[in-house]
């Protein structure tokens, strides 16, 4: 079983997130496994082509040349984006949420007719359908005439230092009667994310005599971060941090008084997973992935409804008076990379058997 996965140029960036992360971290899992993986080739003077014309040649030549090789038995596409044209290839495609239609406003013109069109590829021209979330399932089926049995969902995983340090820390044992005082956001600042809604509660939360407490916002910049980037500049107490290392980043999780999830919507949510494994309290939105998640791990979250300023504030002043801050999250195993990549091995031999 030969698998070429075609990660959509995310794997061409110098710093990885979100859907490069995930796939680099499953192809290195599944090639431990014993998958034969290949990925997409390019010559080096693609690399040198701005990004615009490089994701037209990608479109137009390099993601349709894989379609006609015949060392490969099927093309996983990792970033939903697959050609549109049938082939005796088989090809699965990860779909990761459907931004585009319930907040096109959040995206760029370009990159909203790009994704209708691929998600609607993908829909028509794949074997199988991979979504990270049952709350995405629910709303692929409702969006398009598509077969259960065409859509799997599995979660993402996360790296193997969340694990290890969850390890020991739980061989520690070691419980603070406060956490240090800040709190924590991960993701990309943009407008999906609900950033200025955040600013504006810790504007209102500090003022409720809380000055000694700061917010860390860690993610590279996005769409609408010049709206966000005012209130970061008018409160000092609020520090952005555009790219961190994985062990600054550990460590911010490791000491954040809660974490802090303001997001309109999301296709899984991946950055609440990982606060989880640190045992702090978790503050987020009211929305379909992230009551998902909360009910799969205890419900142990604070919940709050999307806009109600007043009710954020109350749960991050309920929080910052806990007297022990440790919270204990259950079935975390469930997103070890390597049973993400064993799922995706046994959906690859399912869709090769046909």
């Amino acid at each position: 079983m030969r698998i070429l996965i075609d990660d959509g140029l995310t794997l061409s960036k110098k710093k990885l997130t979100g859907i490069g992360w995930h796939t680099k971290v499953l192809i290195e899992n599944l090639k431990r496994s014993g998958c034969e993986i290949d990925i997409p080739s390019y010559g080096k003077f693609f690399f040198r082509l701005p990004s615009i014309f490089k994701r037209v040649a990608y479109i137009f030549y390099f993601s349709r040349k894989e379609l006609h090789r015949k060392d490969i038995d099927c093309i996983h596409y990792t970033n939903f984006y697959v050609p549109k044209k049938k082939t005796k290839i088989k090809k699965i495609t990860t779909i990761h949420d459907f931004t585009v239609f319930n907040f096109p406003e959040t995206l760029s013109k370009f990159y909203r007719y790009y994704a209708r069109v691929s998600i609607e590829n993908a829909i028509n021209y794949s074997d199988a359908i991979i979504v990270p979330s049952k709350s995405i399932e629910v709303e692929l089926k409702r969006r398009f005439n598509i077969a259960d049995n065409k859509i799997n969902v599995i979660f993402q995983e996360v790296r193997e230092s969340f694990f290890e340090k969850r390890q020991k820390l739980l061989k520690a044992n070691v419980q603070k009667n406060k956490k240090e005082n800040f709190f924590l956001y991960v993701g990309v600042l943009e407008r999906r994310k609900n950033i200025k809604f955040l600013c504006k509660a810790f504007d209102k939360f500090q003022k409720q005599d809380n000055k000694d407490t700061k917010l860390y916002l860690v993610g590279k910049k996005g769409l609408g971060y010049e709206e966000i980037k005012k209130y970061i500049d008018k409160n000092d107490n609020i520090i952005y941090k555009s790219y961190v290392s994985d062990e600054e980043l550990l460590s911010l999780y490791k000491n954040a008084m809660a974490f802090v999830f303001t997001s309109l919507y999301e296709g899984f949510g991946k950055p609440i997973v990982e606060s989880m494994f640190f045992n702090i309290p978790i503050i987020a939105s009211n929305i379909p992935t992230n009551v998902e998640l909360n009910r799969r791990h205890g419900s142990k979250m604070y919940m709050f409804e999307l806009d109600d300023i007043n009710e954020l504030c109350s749960k991050m002043e309920e929080v910052y008076n806990l007297d022990i801050g440790d919270v204990q999250y259950s079935n975390l195993e469930l997103y070890h990379p390597k049973e993400i990549a064993k799922r995706h091995k046994l959906l690859y031999k399912r869709v090769l058997k046909g």
